[in-house]
């Protein structure tokens, strides 16, 4: 397959972009602007040159499985050459008698490539396993007869797949370092590739700055656990041309070894300067030519570059990506029931199989298609960037100046009052929506982003009966930080969702009350069709907190409490009406774990603690104690708690049927 995917995360202004450009042989720009979302390329290396040039799959002209089986001509890869011999003319053996004899040259010298990544031919294949299988009857199954594997072979074509013998096509995410983006950051991290996890040395040894520095790759190297528990992480200092001594660097390697203990075994060592990180210095350049031949040595030993694809796989590829840049067809993604027909033309005709060969293309970059329920699964999405840059154009830092909208452009068409509302109440019209998204596409996205919980529909009384809104969580802002925990926590007994042991990830919070107000809404268009004058409170919002009415009666309050002082990552439930404490528990677990299956891949661990209040201090009880104490009110046995206990559905249910069970 010879492809791997690198994923760059860390701090915003870490330098990120020009780590990026740096391997690319770009030249460095200082001032350039921070990346809004992410930004996704394609190179290819090769071990002759040791550089990395842009390409791209993406023609026609060029279809990928004439590349790939000029590769198995020229014994590249499976299966060898004497079971083509007898597939293929007189004409296609003449080409591998000649390229054969100049592999011995081109081997000879790629010998004297100094400090090259070396592939492991020893290494066995991944746990896909599966895939492999099917590529063993490429040939003599009908799928794989000769007029679809040998296409228009010309002496340019089969010189080209000899000159990219040990090539390595690596996909690049550059993700955007501002924490707005980092709720739908979760979308886009995959199991396999390699992470780079870019910091600014300065920073870890600025004792005012250090602390939060820390707290961004812990944060980041968290969240690669979280997603991607097995895969290598290489850690990338910048700014070396402002580290005074050797002595300084050691500081820094003492301070990230200490800290970074929970994910050593996945932290990749820069062994010539045994350190566990890699400086580098972007405008002069100093430190790139190691990383990136770590880079490829590490993507080379990886599971993605090591995997035997069939090569009806690759003819599906072909297919999808012919659909991506036809030019009369501008639709950035597929439904499941178009690509069906699509493979089948390829002899793919099994549902397992074809889900199979659409999760291996995403873990590679080259698609999204998220599979948690069914309304997601049916979306094919054929061009990530366009979907990252459509998020990033409602998902932004409204603090930052490379990243807020132009005010003027927005009053200019009469938008100017709905743009204030998304900035200041995160409520986003369908004016709004239509605006930024210049109409293309808009119920696909709405709907994309309600079924992973980016979005929620909002009707409260304010706007009932005219222009739908739409919520968007992560948009709430610093200066909506709700400050009455005391006041919220006094006399009451709260339910604790406690994420300190683990890892409470941006976005978990922020989707918790995305669900909670969809099911809101669900409940206030019943009411008004019972009773028009019967109104569901409005839901008081802020970044860290949330009071809504449920359904009528049920006010859940909701905050999340985080301390670097104490080490705490907690959700805090408090229902308003006491007697219904334990109908509040429960819908509350439910929409965790449902945003766990979907979004966090299951990763997600909390403990479950009650505390009450006492005269003298409050007690706390883990979920096991309070459940064999029978503590009120979360454990009362009555109709309710059972009743909606039994109902919900969680695992592979659509947000519709999920809030409609609850």
């Amino acid at each position: 397959w010879n492809r791997s995917r690198l994923m760059f995360v860390g701090q915003g202004k870490a330098g990120k972009t020009a780590t990026v450009r740096s391997l690319l042989g770009q030249p460095f720009v200082a001032d350039w602007d921070s990346t809004i979302g992410a930004d996704i390329s394609e190179v290819k290396s090769t071990r002759e040159k040791g550089e990395w040039r842009k390409d791209s799959l993406n023609s026609e002209s060029d279809p990928v499985s004439s590349y790939f089986a000029a590769r198995i001509m020229l014994g590249m890869g499976k299966p060898k050459l004497h079971v083509l011999r007898e597939q293929i003319g007189s004409e296609e053996k003449k080409y591998v008698q000649k390229t054969n004899k100049t592999k011995t040259t081109y081997e000879k010298q790629d010998k004297k490539y100094v400090r090259e990544a070396r592939l492991d031919k020893n290494t066995g294949s991944s746990s896909r396993n599966k895939v492999a299988k099917d590529s063993n009857t490429m040939m003599n199954s009908p799928g794989g007869r000769k007029n679809e594997v040998v296409q228009e072979y010309d002496e340019n074509l089969l010189l080209n797949a000899r000159n990219d013998a040990d090539a390595l096509i690596l996909s690049l995410w550059d993700f955007g370092g501002q924490k707005v983006f980092y709720a739908m950051h979760h979308l886009f991290l995959t199991k396999h590739g390699v992470y780079l996890l870019v910091f600014d040395m300065r920073e870890i040894l600025n004792l005012r700055t250090r602390n939060a520095a820390m707290k961004y790759m812990s944060f980041w190297l968290s969240s690669i656990r979280l997603h991607a528990p097995l895969s290598p992480i290489l850690l990338v200092g910048t700014f070396l041309d402002r580290i005074d001594s050797e002595g300084d660097l050691r500081e820094i390697n003492n301070i990230l070894r200490e800290k970074m203990k929970s994910s050593a075994a996945q932290i990749i060592n820069c062994d010539s300067e045994d350190l566990v990180f890699f400086p580098v210095d972007n405008e002069k350049g100093f430190g790139i030519i190691e990383l990136r031949l770590k880079i490829e040595e590490v993507a080379r030993n990886g599971s993605l570059f090591n995997e035997q694809v069939s090569m009806r796989f690759i003819n599906f590829l072909d297919e999808l990506l012919s659909a991506k840049y036809r030019e009369n067809e501008q639709k950035p993604f597929l439904t499941l029931p178009v690509v069906k027909k699509m493979a089948s033309k390829v002899g793919i005709n099994n549902s397992a199989t074809l889900l199979m060969a659409l999760e291996f293309f995403h873990e590679c970059g080259m698609l999204i298609h998220l599979t948690a329920t069914q309304a997601l699964t049916n979306m094919i999405i054929l061009k990530p960037q366009w979907l990252i840059d459509a998020l990033s154009k409602v998902i932004r830092d409204v603090d930052n100046v490379q990243h807020v909208h132009d005010i003027d452009e927005f009053a200019n068409v009469g938008l100017k009052a709905d743009l204030d509302m998304v900035s200041e109440n995160a409520l986003a019209s369908r004016d709004f929506l239509e605006y930024v998204w210049e109409k293309e596409h808009v119920d696909f996205l709405i709907d994309l982003m309600r079924h992973t919980m980016l979005l929620s529909e909002w009707n409260f009384q304010r706007n009932f009966g005219k222009e739908k809104l739409f919520l968007i969580p992560s948009l709430l802002r610093d200066k909506k930080t709700f400050k009455g925990e005391n006041a919220f926590m006094k006399n009451k007994p709260s339910c604790i969702f406690d994420f300190s042991t683990g890892f409470l990830p941006i976005g978990v919070f922020e989707r918790l009350i995305c669900l909670v107000v969809g099911h809101s809404v669900i409940c206030r268009k019943k009411q008004i069709q019972i009773d028009y004058n019967s109104e569901l409170m409005e839901p008081k919002l802020y970044l860290n907190f949330g009071s809504i009415e449920f359904e009528p009666g049920l006010i859940l309050n909701i905050l999340r409490r985080d301390s670097d002082i104490h080490d705490l990552q907690q959700i805090v439930l408090v229902v308003e009406d006491i007697s219904r404490s334990a109908e509040g528990f429960v819908v509350v677990q439910a929409m965790l774990q449902k945003l766990n299956n979907d979004v966090m891949g299951t990763g997600l661990v909390w403990d479950i603690l009650f505390e009450s209040p006492g005269d003298k201090e409050e007690q706390v009880l883990s979920y096991d104690e309070a459940k064999k104490q029978s503590i009120s009110p979360w454990f009362d046995q009555d109709k309710n708690f059972n009743s909606r206990s039994d109902s919900v559905e969680i695992l592979n249910a659509d947000i519709d049927n999920f809030l409609e069970s609850l």
